[in-house]
């Protein structure tokens, strides 16, 4: 049986906030054509020395996308893939990657693609650095999003492995000025998810997290993946995670959009505060 396919368009805009024009890549589903109303957004962040085409290009998202929709594992859905550079997601400078992205491109996606511009309609994922980012928005703004999806996200409960992109990212530097830059560890411990969870759990307002990794990560990040949802399950969040044969490629991160995007939007409509889940076999 042919598969309907969905559209792959790509795009900028003008962001005040970073000040240039602004690429990114859109998923409208089959049937719906460029005004995909009444559905659920995905905004999806990718990792380092990546850009908004990865998902599409390496990942194979659309196919899984098309796929997905066609079984009725997944509603039609729309994913918004903005370019981040090697930002980390985060404000630095005059690169505030976060304060535009949360800002600027959902209210953007939300008026160009005529989607629901409701908190029950969005969720939030990334892969590596893009997991990372996620999480911190997930946690830091939890009014704006229903679910998360990580995927091998770069979350260190310490300090960064040594292969980590973080250890060379402007954002955690201690020095940026003609020299090379020294990764700052305060920097980092500033910006980690656990400097954010009190306050995200004080709001009590909780997010489903859908967290899978692949079990041969060589960034350390199944077992930091792990100690994640532990941390989540103990504190009453609604959680799966799943390790998965695979490392931090893209093959690994294929066969997890289809394991845990049924997940996190089947959530959309029921209620959050429900207890967490255990996590996948």
């Amino acid at each position: 049986m042919r598969i309907a396919a969905g559209a792959v368009r790509r795009s900028s805009f003008h962001s005040s906030v970073l000040r240039r024009d602004w690429r990114y890549a859109v998923y409208t589903p089959p049937g719906r054509g460029p005004s995909a109303a009444r559905c659920p957004t995905l905004y999806l962040l990718h990792g380092s020395h990546g850009c908004c085409d990865d998902f599409v290009e390496q990942g194979r998202l659309n196919v899984v996308l098309d796929h997905l929709i066609a079984s009725g594992r997944l509603p039609p859905v729309v994913v918004a893939m903005p370019d981040g550079g090697d930002s980390w997601w985060l404000d630095h400078g005059d690169e505030r990657m976060e304060s535009a992205t949360i800002d600027e491109f959902i209210p953007h996606v939300e008026r160009s693609e005529g989607v629901i511009g409701q908190r029950r309609s969005r969720v939030v994922g990334g892969v590596s650095m893009g997991g990372f980012g996620a999480l911190r928005y997930a946690l830091k703004h939890p009014d704006k999003f229903a679910a998360a999806a990580l995927f091998s996200p770069a979350v260190y409960a310490g300090l960064p492995d040594g292969q980590s992109t973080a250890r060379a990212c402007a954002a955690f530097a201690a020095s940026a000025s003609g020299e090379k830059l020294r990764f700052d560890p305060d920097k980092w411990r500033r910006e980690s998810h656990l400097a954010l969870f009190g306050a995200y759990l004080a709001r009590n307002t909780p997010l489903r997290f859908s967290i899978d990794c692949g079990a041969v990560d060589e960034l350390g990040l199944a077992e930091e993946s792990s100690a994640l949802y532990r941390l989540l399950r103990d504190h009453g969040q609604p959680a799966r995670a799943r390790l998965s044969p695979g490392g931090h490629d893209w093959p690994t991160w294929s066969t997890a959009f289809e394991a845990s995007l049924p997940y996190v939007f089947s959530c959309l409509a029921s209620d959050v505060s429900e207890g967490p889940h255990q996590p996948g076999r």
